[in-house]
């Protein structure tokens, strides 16, 4: 098997963006770009991004970008605008039609990434619990 770091950085970058705009959009039932428009989502999503940098470089030395306002600024803006304004994510979706969401895989992922490696993740800690309240079981 050969490791191919372009690929684990792409599945990364991946993560982030959904850990950051699926439950961030699954709480507050807006699109990418109403999230990405509305300083205190925006807020949200820069904290949710701060952390999984965090525990990226902590626990696999991967750095995407230099910390959430970045991320969110530099990256995530350039991505969203224009093309995915009017995206509303799967999760959102979920949470409208009654089903459990992905959120342990995604942001519970980023929790245990965290404790394993000693860094804080109350912003995914939190809003993990918050999809789970608003999930229907």
């Amino acid at each position: 098997m050969v490791h191919e770091p372009e690929i684990q950085k792409t599945i990364y970058s991946k993560v982030l963006f959904n850990t950051c705009m699926n439950p961030t959009g699954a709480l507050i039932g807006r699109t990418y770009g109403e999230l990405l428009e509305n300083e205190y989502s925006r807020a949200l999503i820069v904290n949710l991004a701060d952390e999984t940098l965090r525990v990226y470089a902590a626990s696999a030395g991967l750095r995407i970008a230099d910390d959430g306002q970045h991320y969110v600024d530099e990256i995530l803006d350039p991505l969203v605008f224009p093309r995915a304004v009017p995206h509303r994510s799967s999760m959102v979706q979920d949470i409208e039609n009654g089903r459990l969401t992905e959120i342990d895989f995604l942001n519970g992922a980023i929790v245990k990434m965290g404790r394993d490696v000693g860094i804080d993740t109350p912003f995914h800690q939190s809003i993990v619990l918050m999809i789970h309240a608003r999930e229907k079981v």
